[in-house]
């Protein structure tokens, strides 16, 4: 079960571009809190703060769904993405920003065998004590329930046991959007309870489709708390109406009463009718949570000029954007990826214009007077949003 050339190879691997990784995932943060009006995390202390970790989390918004968790763990993460979007000139900054392609049937039963090589290459990975990303329903769905999972994740976790890792942890996630395609909703990350996948001691090579299923069995039921899990099948498009008459509330009150809301959800899908969800109300302990109301005015008047360019950029951005999208679920990928290349444009170009009228200091303060002004018009504006939406 050893093998010193992997745990060699492990260890020989280098971090490049760290400092310019750290940037970019900065920036990234900085323009998905304001392009989302809330972000909540919860669970988060349950990620091993050290150790290989095989990250398995829901599939709802195709690369905002890896921007999230990019941007939110605190340790560097590895991610697998689908073979199609490794090409050129693509191929090189998605394996800059620790991309691995993964093939599935659809690419071709050949292209099949590449799948080794990125076993291999994830299994030196977590050997090395580095985290892997892997979304195991094997596709992005719009769908609220979790999709069957793949046993990619596993062959990967037994890889590494074989490569003598000791143990992998998986850490299961669920990422639940308020609403996947819109601006200035809200997003809430689960973490939830994991588990070790370790090679039974009386195990041999032939029990390796079941220690396969059992992991994937296991992973199911650890991913299903952390998601909002209808019934899925024909009984999908009643609960989803449903949910959708209690959704407001239940955003509101995600970070405050959580479990408990939870709870009453389970009871509604195991059976409706011993479920109080429908009665299942909370007092708000603000009567306004979202910033004192008659403070709008004053954040108007204030940062009304960066409201304007915002508000023109995100115009611009969905224009663009309902004209190049063909599939709906890559819409919200495309909306954020478009409005922060034009934030990123429009900044660019005003350094690049008030250098040629003040010296650099001077520059350096109007960029920090810029930076307090998109600040304060975008955070106005998600307030205002939020309370409109969520007012009764």
């Amino acid at each position: 079960m050893k093998s010193k050339q992997v745990m060699k190879k492990a260890k020989g691997i280098k971090k490049k571009g760290s400092f310019w990784y750290s940037m970019l995932r900065i920036w990234v943060w900085y323009f998905l809190r304001k392009f989302y009006s809330r972000i909540e995390v919860s669970g988060i202390k349950k990620l091993p703060a050290t150790g290989p970790v095989l990250l398995l989390a829901n599939h709802r918004n195709a690369l905002m769904d890896a921007l999230l968790l990019g941007c939110i763990n605190p340790r560097p993460i590895n991610f697998l993405a689908r073979s199609s979007v490794f090409r050129l000139p693509f191929d090189g900054v998605l394996r800059y920003l620790n991309m691995l392609p993964v093939y599935r049937e659809r690419d071709g039963w050949d292209s099949l065998e590449k799948n080794n090589g990125v076993f291999e290459e994830c299994s030196m990975r977590l050997a090395g004590g580095e985290v892997i990303a892997i979304f195991p329903e094997g596709r992005h769905h719009q769908e609220e329930y979790l999709f069957p999972l793949k046993k990619g994740f596993a062959r990967i976790g037994y890889e590494a046991l074989v490569n003598n890792c000791g143990g992998v942890y998986i850490q299961p996630v669920g990422i639940n959007y308020e609403k996947i395609q819109a601006y200035n909703r809200r997003v809430y990350i689960r973490y939830g309870d994991g588990f070790m996948l370790e090679w039974p001691a009386d195990y041999t090579e032939e029990d390796l489709p079941k220690f396969l299923s059992d992991a994937r069995s296991k992973a199911t039921e650890a991913m299903k708390p952390t998601i909002i899990d209808m019934p899925g099948g024909e009984h999908y498009p009643a609960a989803e109406k449903f949910y959708y008459r209690w959704r407001k509330n239940w955003m509101k009150i995600w970070y405050e009463h959580w479990e408990d809301h939870f709870d009453e959800e389970k009871k509604y899908e195991s059976d409706p009718a011993i479920s109080n969800i429908v009665q299942h109300h909370f007092v708000e302990q603000k009567a306004d949570p979202y910033g004192l109301r008659r403070l709008w005015a004053l954040g108007i008047l204030l940062f009304a000029p960066a409201m304007v360019i915002i508000g023109l950029l995100l115009v611009l951005a969905k224009f663009i954007t309902s004209k190049i999208t063909k599939e709906i679920c890559f819409f919200g990928t495309n909306y954020f990826v478009i409005w922060l290349s034009l934030c990123t444009l429009f900044t660019i170009f005003t350094v690049f214009t008030l250098s040629f009228s003040l010296s650099w200091w001077q520059v350096c303060i109007a960029l920090g007077g810029m930076a307090i002004l998109f600040n304060g018009g975008a955070r106005t504006m998600n307030r205002i949003g939020l309370w409109f939406r969520d007012r009764e």
